[in-house]
């Protein structure tokens, strides 16, 4: 099973769920966050964030 971590998406402060298998900007549109995106897949780089804390695992 698939572990999960929790983000919190700034300056909304909204927390979302997102397992470590799942795409950032999935687990938003899921969590009803929406974020800047067009392509879904990463190519493009709309959806591109900044880290404000915490450490990222591109797998």
């Amino acid at each position: 099973m698939a572990e999960s971590f929790v983000i919190t998406v700034e300056p909304l402060g909204r927390q979302v769920v997102c397992r470590d298998d799942q795409p950032i900007l999935d687990a938003c549109l899921r969590a009803g966050v929406w974020l800047p995106h067009s392509c879904t897949h990463g190519t493009c780089a709309t959806c591109k964030v900044d880290r404000v804390d915490g450490d990222v695992d591109h797998g």
